[in-house]
């Protein structure tokens, strides 16, 4: 098989496709191709250009890292109007026949595209065994014991452990020993997540310009802040993974200034989601970056400026529309506290309902799905419980056992982490623990998607483990 392929691989038009897969320039005409076929509502179009993509760069390149382009892209490819979500487009696209056999196709040949990598690393005995893939099969394995000895036990806690197992261990299998970890990956991982955060802002900017339900009341109502991929709780989170990658550029290229910059309109965006949980990520991951480019970055006085602008514009306009600003965070705010109790916005019910899970299936938890006999699967097909918070969701979906799992594989990161904690891997880790800290608010991690780009960053960070890696 991989002497059939060799000669394909070599030819002057494969050399081509790598040259443009490879480039800086591959996430932002993504971006381009996305963002037009967003408002053409042309999905399908979109599914095939990054389906493609995706093909080409596993089966041609030696560093399959822009797939991260792919997988991020993948998140927005649904438009308003194609949109199946009940309360936007209720649209039936993805179930046409037209439609429905290319996107079968196309998600058919990227497994097994990636199969066939994982099959050739092996054969090239390229694959090797490290502590976190050991980890991550310990994980695995209780994901997969979800819910065990639950009488409401059902096939799709299986069915969804074994889709979570595949993307944080199977994928790792797959990207761990085909990814490089030098400062052009970097690079090109970071390009990625900026062209991606300029697609937020832009389809943010948009939303604002042509709503004007969003200002109804005085203030501005982020319930109406709704796209056809997601709701702002979802924008807010993957915008904040953006922002480490802004400022890893800001440090690493010449006229870094400029990415500085985006970082900043990336923040502004990021408030004007009003996701409260992006929000507090924001004030723990932009501090801890700005450090990180002041001391290390260059431009320093470029850099100065630009936050000093920045902070004296957010002086000036509080100072000009205070009382708008007050009455913004307070309505965002609003319902953190409810007749004296914690709320926010239900999730310390729903953390309160994950303990008790906890303590009536301690061993194994109550599962991802508690489908109860007299479930009404007219309205709620998959009925699926998340206690937002991941450690929270463990404990109550597979109960010690997952805890423990998510736990070691957790330790184990860490340590990866601080086997070599260079600048540029740093950067890296900040994109990874965005994600984590928001899904201490939500349930982003064990979301298919961003799982997959979660996958993919932690088998670039393991893969830089060596001090040798970026040499």
């Amino acid at each position: 098989m991989n002497t059939s392929f060799t000669k394909p691989k070599n030819s002057k038009a494969a050399e081509i496709v790598r040259q443009v897969l490879l480039s800086k320039f591959f996430p932002f005409v993504t971006m381009a191709v996305v963002i037009l076929c967003y408002y053409l509502s042309l999905d399908i179009v979109t599914i095939c250009y990054l389906g493609i993509a995706g093909i080409l760069i596993l089966l041609f390149l030696d560093d399959v890292s822009p797939i991260v382009t792919v997988m991020l892209f993948m998140n927005v490819i649904i438009s308003w109007k194609n949109s199946p979500a009940s309360g936007r487009g209720e649209s039936d696209y993805f179930f046409r026949p037209e439609i429905l056999a290319p996107l079968i196709i196309i998600v058919t040949l990227l497994i097994a595209s990636l199969v066939y990598r994982l099959v050739i690393t092996c054969v090239r005995k390229k694959f090797k065994l490290d502590p976190v893939f050991f980890g991550l099969c310990v994980f695995s394995v209780a994901l997969l014991l979800n819910g065990a000895g639950n009488k409401n036990y059902t096939f799709f806690n299986l069915l969804y452990a074994v889709i979570l197992a595949l993307l944080f261990l199977g994928l790792f299998a797959v990207l761990k020993d085909n990814v490089t970890a030098d400062r052009r990956s970097y690079e090109r991982i970071c390009y990625s997540f900026v062209a991606f955060g300029l697609l937020l802002i832009i389809e943010l900017a948009v939303l604002y310009a042509t709503k004007d339900a969003i200002f109804a009341g005085g203030t501005i109502d982020r319930n109406q802040i709704v796209f056809g991929w997601g709701v702002y709780t979802t924008y807010g989170a993957l915008l904040t993974m953006c922002i480490p990658a802004a400022f890893y550029l800001a440090y690493a290229k010449k006229f870094g200034f400029v990415y500085t910059l985006i970082s900043v309109i990336m923040l502004v965006a990021l408030i004007f989601s009003c996701c409260r949980q992006a929000m507090v990520c924001a004030a723990v991951i932009y501090p801890v970056c700005t450090v990180m480019l002041l001391v290390k970055g260059n431009d320093k006085i470029a850099n100065l400026c630009i936050f000093a602008a920045s902070l004296i514009g957010v002086i000036v306009v509080t100072g000009l529309f205070q009382d708008k600003v007050i009455d913004f965070f307070k309505t965002i705010y609003s319902n953190i506290v409810v007749n004296g109790e914690l709320y926010g916005s239900g999730r310390m019910e729903l953390w309160r309902q994950a303990i008790r899970d906890f303590k009536s299936f301690p061993l194994f938890g109550r599962g991802f799905y508690n489908i109860k006999p007299d479930t009404d699967f007219s309205y709620t097909p998959i009925p699926m419980d998340m206690a937002h918070n991941t450690i929270l969701e463990m404990m109550s979906a597979c109960g010690i056992i997952g805890l423990l799992g998510y736990a070691l594989h957790r330790v184990q990161t860490f340590i990866c982490f601080f086997k070599n904690p260079t600048t540029e891997r740093s950067f890296i880790a900040l994109i990874v623990a965005s994600l984590l800290i928001n899904s201490l608010l939500d349930n982003h991690i064990l979301n298919i998607i961003p799982t997959m780009v979660y996958s993919l960053l932690i088998a670039v960070l393991v893969k830089g483990q060596s001090k040798n890696a970026s040499r």
